[in-house]
């Protein structure tokens, strides 16, 4: 899912977009991989608190954004 998009969907649902950061950590990815991943750049790769868990309507949700690259 792409920033844009999971900023819709947490509004559509009465949430809020939180703190946004940026991982080089995969979509789907363990610790042990270590291996680049060119399809995720600009996408969700997690949220805290994670996806299903209880938020109350109107709390925030921190988004985690892959880039290759650390912004500069």
């Amino acid at each position: 899912m792409t920033l844009d998009d999971a900023k819709t969907a947490l509004e559509k649902n009465g949430y809020q977009s939180g703190n946004l950061a940026y991982t080089t950590d995969c979509v789907g990815a363990t610790a042990d991989d270590a291996t680049p991943c060119p399809g995720d750049e600009g996408k969700i790769v997690r949220t805290e608190p994670e996806a299903n868990k209880d938020v109350k309507p109107g709390e925030a949700v921190t988004l985690y954004v892959h880039r290759a690259e650390p912004p500069k």
